[in-house]
């Protein structure tokens, strides 16, 4: 309440004494209104950057983070004196606090919390009925930039794979991590799709299933989305995250016939019973 405000309060309580008779009760109720009032404009506001940490001795203490860098927290006192704590010997709900804190600082500074990147992995091939199969994924890399040891990220991603007829395949896939150690680096294996090549061809660019990209999003352990990346970078303009499959019916084009070459021109089919890959 300002000066103003105050004053109008005490002028109406002034007037409320005078009229009638003072009685005692009235003039204690009028004293412990400006009591009130004023120990009401004497105290300082609350501080919002404060918070109750209790460790796992049930001891409280008043403080306010500072920074925090891997599993250690800087904290202040109300007093000023500044001190550390490991996180680990904190409540669970302390934990989480320090740990949102760090995230929404790293996120607010703007800069990538992670180095992301990723390695197309070819398994081995195998020949079948003229055709040359084998599985495609991709090794996906996180580094830690940050201070902050990152519990149980998920990793949400999309292989792009580009059918034989123009249409582009979609496998989603996910990968829980139980930690990103602060400054160093986790690396996972993808699911993969499976590649084929018709092998009875003068060129090599007759391919099923030809990896196109991969879109990998981070999220923490409240399910808040951290970062997202593409191989290649455009993938995420020229593309959606939709993992609807596409129309159409799935089947392969015929393999282009092949002169003097008996066995390439009957072509293979992606439903026959030799085990065509999956579109």
């Amino acid at each position: 309440m300002d000066a103003a405000g105050f004053y109008a309060m005490a002028q109406g309580i002034t007037r409320f004494l005078r009229s009638g008779r003072r009685h005692r009760a009235r003039i204690a109720l009028a004293a412990c209104l400006l009591a009130g009032l004023a120990r009401a404009d004497d105290a300082p506001a609350p501080d919002p950057g404060m918070h109750t940490f209790t460790n796992a001795a049930g001891k409280t203490i008043q403080a306010q983070i500072i920074n925090v860098d891997n599993d250690t927290a800087y904290l202040k006192r109300t007093d000023g004196k500044s001190f550390q704590v490991v996180i680990d010997t904190l409540g669970q709900d302390d934990q989480s606090y320090i740990r949102d804190w760090a995230i929404k600082e790293a996120l607010h500074d703007g800069s990538p919390i992670f180095d992301i990147s990723a390695e197309l992995v070819k398994g081995s091939a195998s020949t079948v009925n003229g055709w040359v199969r084998w599985p495609s994924g991709y090794k996906v890399k996180l580094v830690n930039k940050t201070t902050l040891h990152l519990l149980n990220p998920t990793v949400q991603y999309i292989l792009f794979n580009l059918k034989a007829n123009a249409a582009t395949l979609k496998t989603p896939g996910s990968k829980s991590l139980p930690e990103v150690p602060a400054n160093e680096a986790v690396s996972f294996a993808t699911k993969t799709v499976g590649v084929e090549q018709w092998a009875n061809t003068l060129t090599d660019n007759y391919i099923v299933n030809q990896p196109t990209g991969i879109w990998v999003r981070v999220y923490d352990d409240n399910q808040q989305l951290l970062q997202e990346w593409s191989a290649p970078l455009d993938l995420m303009k020229n593309e959606t995250w939709d993992t609807t499959p596409p129309r159409g019916s799935g089947r392969k084009k015929t393999p282009p016939a092949v002169a003097g070459n008996s066995s390439g021109g009957s072509g293979a089919d992606a439903g026959d019973s030799s085990g065509g890959a999956a579109n």
